[in-house]
C-alpha cells in the first residue's frame, strides 16, 4: 500500500477537494484524509500508479506538490522535545 500526498504553497491554501477526488477516482484511491484544509492532504493506494509522473507533472505546472511513498513505516515513532527551556 503506498500513500499520495497532495501540497499547496500556505500562501496559497488553494487546494480543493475536486482536485483530490479527480486524482482518487483517476487511481481507484481511498478516502481522503485532510492535514491542513487547503495546504495538505492525503489518501491511500493499492500500488504505485503506472501515471505517477505524468499527474506529477500536471500538478507542478499548476503549483501543486504531489508525493508517494509506502504507507508501512510512515508514522513516527520517536518524539524529541527541548524540555529545558524555561
Amino acid at each position: 500500500m503506498f500513500t499520495v500526498s497532495i501540497l499547496a504553497a500556505p500562501s496559497r491554501a488553494d487546494l480543493r477537494q475536486a482536485r483530490i477526488d479527480a486524482l482518487r477516482s483517476r487511481w481507484n484511491a481511498g478516502g481522503t484524509r485532510w492535514l491542513d484544509t487547503g495546504i495538505a492532504a492525503e489518501f491511500a493506494v493499492q500500488s504505485a500508479p503506472a501515471d505517477f509522473w505524468e499527474a506529477w507533472a500536471q500538478l507542478q505546472a499548476e503549483g501543486f506538490d504531489l508525493a508517494i511513498q509506502t504507507s508501512e513505516g510512515r508514522a513516527k515513532s520517536v518524539l524529541i522535545a527541548d524540555m529545558d527551556r524555561p
